[in-house]
């Protein structure tokens, strides 16, 4: 999240500052970090989860751990959005438009990547 905080302050700071060019001049190839940490990262967290789930499970029940296993990614993505979601609701008033609005050249999405590093 690091990684993905500091590329999204470059990409603000490249931004031209008008609401209504939704682009920045910040070359596509600064994420490759952000991707490769987040690759890494996700593969050696499915062959750990997939490895316990190998050795406790019995054998009767290997499909429901695959359904866990499954279901408990998809659970992570939903808990990412809602806490963005709830986020934005409560730092959005008065105008501003909060952490993540629809051009996000006028909010600040790193924080959001700053507050997930704690």
């Amino acid at each position: 999240m690091l990684s993905a905080s500091l590329v999204e302050q470059q990409r603000l700071k490249f931004s031209d500052g008008s609401s209504t060019k939704e682009m920045s001049s910040l070359h596509i190839l600064r994420q490759i970090p952000q991707y490769i940490l987040m690759g890494a990262s996700k593969a050696m967290v499915c062959v750990a989860k997939k490895e316990f789930f190998a050795t406790q499970t019995p054998d009767g029940l290997k499909s429901l751990e695959m359904i866990l296993s499954f279901c408990s990614s998809a659970f992570g993505g939903y808990m990412c959005h809602t806490i963005l979601w709830v986020v934005t609701k409560i730092i959005a008033s008065n105008g501003k438009p909060g952490w993540g609005p629809p051009n996000l050249n006028d909010g600040h999405v790193d924080r959001f990547f700053s507050c997930w590093q704690l």
